[in-house]
């Protein structure tokens, strides 16, 4: 089911929001949240005509979703996932390839993923670009104080990171993280472990 006007909100957000608390996203504290700010960004979105949401249902019940905003005929992919049940049956690519057909029909020309590596932008892209934060500091003693707690802070992650990336051991991990964050153990099973 599509949703792009204002008044189809309210069901897209319930109806994502469910699927949304199963992901692996969920977990790490980031995608899709039901938050004021969120509703009035995307309400806006879908007020000015950019606003596309999608969901696809199993026997009535949301199983995926794909929201995004499109401009200037380029479609900005914002939120997506999938109930991880399903994981087999590749719900979000079926529903990805839905989305691209659609949007295709209204003669879009880019599909831009956003930012982050993903088995799905691999498979369905065709071009990438690295890109990086750039941070200044003042050539001040409290300048040279944050980018020593910044460092401080960010190097470890950073060198594991290298570590891993190196080992070519990095997906592997994203991919165990991912899933350990989309099914969580059980009361018992936690239980047992200790």
């Amino acid at each position: 089911e599509r949703f792009s006007a204002p008044e189809e909100m309210e069901k897209l957000f319930k109806d994502v929001i469910t699927v949304a608390k199963q992901t692996y996203q969920w977990g790490l504290g980031v995608g899709f949240r039901d938050s004021e700010e969120q509703r009035e960004r995307l309400k806006l979105a879908a007020r000015n005509g950019w606003h596309r949401g999608y969901v696809l249902y199993l026997k009535g019940e949301p199983v995926a979703f794909w929201i995004c905003v499109v401009y200037n005929g380029i479609v900005y992919s914002a939120y997506t996932g999938y109930a991880p049940q399903y994981r087999k049956h590749e719900l979000g690519t079926v529903l990805f390839l839905h989305v691209i057909d659609e949007l295709c029909r209204e003669h879009m020309k880019h599909f831009d993923f956003g930012p982050g590596s993903a088995f799905y932008k691999e498979r369905f892209g065709d071009a990438s670009f690295k890109e990086s934060t750039l941070q200044i500091f003042p050539a001040s003693f409290r300048g040279v104080f944050l980018n020593g707690l910044r460092l401080l802070s960010e190097g470890p992650l950073n060198l594991c990171r290298s570590i891993l990336q190196r080992l070519e051991l990095e997906q592997k991990v994203k991919k165990a993280w991912r899933l350990r964050l989309a099914h969580p153990p059980t009361a018992e099973e936690a239980s047992l472990k200790q």
